[in-house]
Order: C-alpha cells, then structure tokens, then sequence
C-alpha cells in the first residue's frame, strides 16, 4: 500500500523510506539477495564491513548468532526476524545472487 508519496510499498511489514533511505542505511550489501556486487565494490570494504556484509545473509533469514557483537548489531536492524534456521538450513535456501555473494566477500576477507 502507497501511504504518501515519500513512502514505498509496504513489503513483508517493513515501509521503505524513499527520501532517507533509512531502511537502506541498515545494510551494509542492500542488494546481496537480488543483485551480483563485483569485487570493486565489496573489496573496498572494511574487514568489518565485510564480516557483517557476509552475515547480514544470514541475518535476512532469521539465523540466531552466538557472537554478541553480531547480535547486538543485528538486534538494532529493523527487519532482522530471528527464525532459529541453522546455518545449514540457511546455506540450503540460499538463491545464485546470495551464494555468488558470499563467495566474493569471503574472497576479500582473505586477501
């Protein structure tokens, strides 16, 4: 549903912010589940950029993290649903762009 013409449709519960982007700026890979980020794009990230770009995937299907760092992180994004799916349940959904992007970001976290 349009409610203004500053507001997006409303998808799966959360409104997009179209003037902001607030909803955008929670992400560090917006896209990494519907668009292939090449290597210049992901190899000028941070080593922790790249560490929360890699589990933000994980992060859109609800997986539960143990390292407090990446709860606290998760816990304050807007759209993150903890479900309790495993990593290998998680990894076993995941689509061409997901797995495409991963691979690329692990690349960059070991050079």
């Amino acid at each position: 549903m349009i409610i203004s013409k500053n507001l997006c449709i409303q998808n799966i519960g959360i409104i997009l912010l179209r003037g902001d982007d607030l909803f955008l700026r929670e992400y560090i890979l917006p896209y990494s589940d519907s668009k292939y980020y090449t290597y210049d794009e992901i190899s000028q990230l941070s080593s922790e950029d790249l560490r929360i770009a890699r589990n933000e995937i994980f992060a859109r299907y609800g997986y539960i993290f143990s390292d407090e760092g990446l709860k606290e992180h998760f816990a304050n994004c807007s759209w993150y649903v903890p479900t309790g799916m495993s990593s290998e349940e998680i990894e076993s959904s995941l689509n061409d762009f997901e797995k495409q992007n991963l691979q690329l970001i692990k690349q960059c976290e070991n050079e």
